[in-house]
């Protein structure tokens, strides 16, 4: 069968065949030149490198060694480089030489996970014309063994296939790189690569097999992510039958996530496929008609999140009928199946796609039929994205009812678009779309409906939003707890804008491409920066795109979410608390490998969807876990008290041979910042003592530019989000270090704390935190903001997700007497009597033991400048009751004038975060005597409340042994809202010792908005106009005195007790 299309074919010997290997040599390092690098096999993203010349792209076919190191960092090295042109001398493509790859070495064929065709420019060629690549770079030797795979296949068209491929048809090879790959888990065909894929439709069928039932047949069971995206057959291929690409996927069975980009909306398109897709839970529809989404979905039974989008084609009267009218009571009708299920609803109207860009006139209207969506009873449904139209009608004359009648009750996000251009048929005027909100707000608030969030999106409603009159719609929405914004949008339909929506959708952030870019601007390097620290994560943890535009339309990722990319092993290693994990290690129940393996891809997981990382050290904590086993196998004993637990650190820390940035896009590059004859080599005191006793560092975590702001953003990596809930901030400035324990990436971790550094991010995201006094623990060798001025000290502490936590690296690192290294540590060992002295007066419970001094604590109930917010209030009324219930009692000054931040931001030029730049504009540095001034009023404020705890002594002479304070006026807050942070401030003025403990959830049923209120002054009244918290955890602070942090965390395990037991008994 297959003799006359191989007759040509030249045998050689293997001796005459290039090899395929490379000599055992070190580990290679990233070298300077590109002609080393090769598409990575464990996860091919095939992109054309304008700078790899012919010869070099000949080399990188024969590397098959250490390519995930080797690959990635020149592959996103300018990330946003989509279709590069070709000159007149390129005929090398990379997609022949990653296939002649795979040929040879099945192993690496084997591993491949992800497969991403994008990118790719085709030669100059006529309308309609097959796309084909020369494949003189194949010897005769790999197209046979092609043609031998292909035949192996045993499909009816098999020799149709063979032709094509021997022709050098882009079909051909892709479907012949996807079906070497058959562990392939994730598929991106890019708007260039699904023309005419008619060779993977036939292997995606079963009936395109001569033997169905056989064993050649592939199956994918492993594949659970496809997008299609269909742009080049919409723009050039219209006659192609998307039949080809449109159908083939509805064949696998364990599909979780499909998403298409159909033509155009074609209600005749023939539709064959009966199988179910039980396990399909994520559906994005482009371009395919209603009645189209209705057979779709019908084969999805459990679908919980849809994202359909109708849009129409200039041309498309021209090969289809009645392409211009969305018939809704058909899309009602398809989507009705679904309305118990669907947790995500997206619909979007898109009118006369791309008649700007071909020049044509006028703007077709979009003709609509049949009566509103019904979408009351979608009893399921938490986000809708839909246009005003679609539920409300033409015009104020077709409204049937008020909103609460047309939107379920249980959505939580709400988008409301009116469809992007201002058509004709618009019949809204902005008065009337404003009174329905209006009144549909002030049914939120007095039915406690469950909407948290409501986008405006569009030109009129944006301007609408922005009317003076619309202020009284605001209010309503502040009152009924709901975050209420505009945006004015346009669609992204031509060539740059796609181009800039889809490195916004893979990269997160609207940048522009490297290429265009001054390449010594702060903007490129800190894209460099952003692509570097991607590239170091193992392909095999790489998430799909699909997998990240989910990620990112969740309120909470935490727990089940997050866990849903790992192995059950993973995410059981993960859950265990700190002293589970040094129990397990040291009993030998878990190597420190794996450990340490579970822990840094639960970390490169939790960055991809929250952005909490600057630096992954998973190299050097493989080979740190290796020593570390290898040392308890030959000395049968632990290294130190930390032996194999993984610990992450703030990006203020140095470590040997890895950046620390501390936010600055100029530091990159360095580890000391402004001192670069040190570059690299120093490293801090407390990372030399954590190694001493056997600690694993992995990662560094982010935090904001500056250090000085509670929350965590810069110009380097954007915003850290609340992985609790998305709408909220994380905290700062040790924020990424509380979102990686929130997402279950670190059990404990290393922070600073100058105003409430580690107490923030601890309060807004569940966890734990110590703040000891300064001079507790080693500073040296620490970066920092201002290091000069000693007004306010920062401090080196923990985080933690347990007390135990804290308590044992507390004790461990007080071990190693850092005092002997650095003169400025106070002599005080860990004092485990004090400890003691104070755990002994409760029961496990916390209960105040009979004979025992009961504990007296202080309240600390409002600042008098900014009053708490509902669910703060509470949680400081339920930890205060507890403990009775229970037996017991009960601005930022910067001296130079932010000279030193300015400095550092001079070095790459970038901008102050806009959230600093009214508190931190360069001013004339304060004068020696005036900050001298400042020092003594601050030391006369920390003696003045030393005597005024001392005066709580009552008639036994008992003091206050701590104070309950909380960590903030709010929980965690939106982000950008963060105005007031005393409550932190105050311990760092008197340098006292606080400890962080969890405690509510906030809960907008309970935690009810005082509209009686009266702000106490201006700072006040901003912090309630950011009222938003529904379901952000709320921490409170234990206060002690000057180095008094055994103390505090005995008082804070018994006040953790009786929370924990008030909160299980109700």
């Amino acid at each position: 069968m297959y003799r006359d299309s191989t007759r040509n074919i030249r045998a050689r010997s293997s001796r005459d065949m290039p090899p395929l290997s490379i000599t055992k040599k070190r580990k290679p390092k990233v070298p300077k030149e590109p002609s080393r690098f090769l598409a990575c096999p464990v996860e091919i993203q095939l992109q054309v490198l304008e700078s790899v010349p012919k010869e070099g792209l000949v080399t990188l076919s024969r590397v098959n060694k250490q390519l995930a190191s080797i690959a990635q960092p020149a592959l996103h090295r300018e990330v946003d480089v989509n279709c590069p042109s070709l000159s007149p001398g390129w005929r090398s493509i990379p997609l022949v030489l990653v296939l002649r790859t795979l040929l040879w070495r099945p192993d690496l064929a084997q591993a491949v996970q992800h497969l991403r065709f994008d990118g790719y420019d085709f030669v100059e060629r006529e309308l309609n014309e097959l796309p084909t690549t020369p494949i003189f770079h194949l010897i005769d030797e790999d197209k046979l063994r092609a043609v031998q795979f292909i035949k192996a296949l045993d499909l009816y068209q098999g020799l149709d296939w063979a032709h094509a491929f021997l022709k050098g048809q882009i079909d051909s090879l892709v479907s012949l790189v996807v079906a070497l790959t058959p562990n392939v888990r994730s598929l991106y065909l890019g708007e260039f690569f699904s023309v005419g894929i008619c060779f993977l439709r036939l292997l995606l069928s079963p009936e395109s097999y001569n033997n169905p039932g056989g064993s050649n047949v592939h199956k994918f069971e492993h594949l659970r992510h496809v997008t299609v995206d269909n742009h080049c057959a919409t723009y050039h291929h219209i006659h192609f039958s998307f039949n080809n690409i449109y159908q083939s996927f509805f064949h696998l069975r364990m599909l979780e996530n499909l998403s298409i980009s159909g033509s155009f909306p074609e209600a005749s398109r023939p539709f064959t496929i009966t199988a179910k897709l039980e396990h399909l839970r994520c559906l994005n529809l482009k371009r395919i008609s209603e009645a189209e989404l209705g057979r779709i979905l019908s084969l999805a039974p459990n679908l919980e999140d849809l994202k359909y989008t109708y849009g129409c084609y200039p041309l498309a009267d021209l090969f289809s009928t009645n392409s211009q009218r969305l018939d809704v009571a058909i899309l009602d009708d398809s989507l009705k199946s679904h309305r118990l299920k669907l947790k995500s609803l997206q619909l979007l109207v898109i009118d006369n796609i791309n008649v700007l860009d071909e020049g044509l006139d006028p703007l077709w209207p979009l003709a609509l039929q049949g009566s509103p969506l019904k979408l009351h009873d979608f009893s399921n449904l938490r986000i809708l994205t839909v246009p005003w139209i679609l539920i409300a009608g033409l015009s104020k004359g077709e409204h049937p009812s008020p909103l609460r009648y047309l939107i379920p009750k249980y959505v939580e996000r709400l988008t409301l678009t009116d469809d992007l251009y201002q058509q004709p048929y618009w019949g809204w005027s902005g008065k009337e779309i404003q009174a329905l909100l209006e009144e549909y707000l002030y049914d939120v608030k007095e039915t406690k409906l469950a909407l948290a969030a409501m986008l405006l999106v569009g030109p009129i409603l944006s301007k609408m939003y922005k009317n003076d009159k619309f202020h009284s719609a605001r209010r309503l929405a502040r009152s009924a707890s709901v975050d209420l914004r505009a945006v004015e949008m346009t669609i992204p339909e031509s060539e740059v804008l796609r181009s800039a929506e889809e490195r916004a959708r893979r990269y997160g952030q609207l940048r522009e491409p490297l290429s265009k870019m001054d390449q010594n601007s702060w903007e490129a390097r800190a894209a460099v920066k952003r692509a570097a620290t991607l590239d170091k994560i193992p392909s095999e943890w790489r998430l799909s795109s699909e997998d990240l535009e989910h990620a990112h339309s969740q309120r909470d990722i935490t727990g089940s979410f997050i866990e849903r990319f790992l192995d059950e092993e993973t995410a059981s290693i993960t859950s265990l608390k700190t002293v589970e994990i040094l129990n397990a290690v040291s009993e030998q129940k878990l190597t420190t490998m794996k450990v340490v393996r579970a822990f840094c891809q639960r970390a490169a997981v939790a960055h991809q969807i929250n952005n909490c990382l600057h630096e992954t050290l998973f190299d050097q904590a493989f080979e740190r876990a290796q020593y570390l086993d290898e040392y308890f196998t030959k000395h049968g004993k632990a290294l130190g008290p930390l032996h194999g637990l993984p610990i992450s650190l703030k990006d203020q820390f140095h470590v040997k041979g890895v950046d620390t940035t501390m936010g600055y896009v100029g530091w990159i590059g360095g580890n000391l910042g402004i001192d670069p004859d040190k570059t690299y080599t120093v490293e801090s005191q407390i990372v030399t003592e954590l190694l001493s006793l056997g600690a694993v560092l992995y990662c560094k975590t982010s935090l904001p530019q500056t250090l000085l702001f509670g929350e965590t953003k810069n110009n380097i990596i954007g915003q850290t989000l609340n992985p609790i809930n998305q709408n909220l901030s994380c905290g700062g400035s040790s924020g990424g270090g509380g979102a990686l324990m929130a997402l279950g990436g670190s059990s404990v971790g290393v922070g600073t704390d100058i105003g409430g550094s580690l107490r923030i991010p601890a309060g807004f995201c569940g966890i734990f935190s110590i703040k000891p006094t300064s001079n507790r623990l080693s500073y040296r060798d620490v970066a920092n903001t201002n290091p000069g001025q000693d007004t306010y000290r920062s401090t080196i502490g923990f985080m933690g997700t347990s007390i135990d936590a804290l308590e044992v690296v507390f004790k461990a690192v007080l071990g190693t007497e850092p005092w002997m290294k650095d003169p400025a540590v106070i002599p005080i060992p860990f004092r485990k009597d004090v400890m003691e002295s104070y755990r002994r007066r409760s029961d496990e419970k916390g209960n105040a033991k009979s004979g025992e001094r009961p504990l007296k604590m202080g309240v600390f109930w409002c600042d008098g400048m900014v009053g708490l917010h509902p669910p703060v209030l509470r949680g400081l009324t339920v930890v205060v009751d507890a403990l009775k219930k229970a037996g017991h009692k009960g601005g930022f000054l910067s001296a130079d004038g932010a000279h030193d931040i300015h400095q550092h931001l001079n070095r790459s030029g970038e901008p102050l975060i806009p959230d600093l730049k009214d508190g931190l504009n360069l001013k004339t540095p304060t004068e020696l005597l005036k900050y001298q001034d400042l020092t003594i009023q601050g030391l006369e404020y920390e003696r003045q409340y030393s005597d005024y705890w001392n005066s709580t002594a009552d008639s036994d002479g008992q003091i206050v042994d701590a104070v309950l304070m909380p960590v903030a006026p709010h929980a965690a807050v939106i982000p950008g809202k963060f105005y007031h942070g005393a409550y932190t401030d105050a311990m760092n003025l008197t340098n006292y010792t606080a400890v962080v403990i969890p405690t509510i959830r906030a809960d907008k049923r309970i935690d009810v908005f005082d509209e009686g209120y009266e702000p106490l002054g201006e700072i006040d009244r901003k912090n309630w106009q950011a009222y938003l918290y529904d379901g952000a955890p709320v921490g409170v602070q234990i206060v002690g005195r000057k180095f008094e942090e055994e103390k505090c965390l005995a008082i804070a395990r018994i006040v953790q007790a009786v929370v924990e037991s008030a909160i299980k008994t109700g």
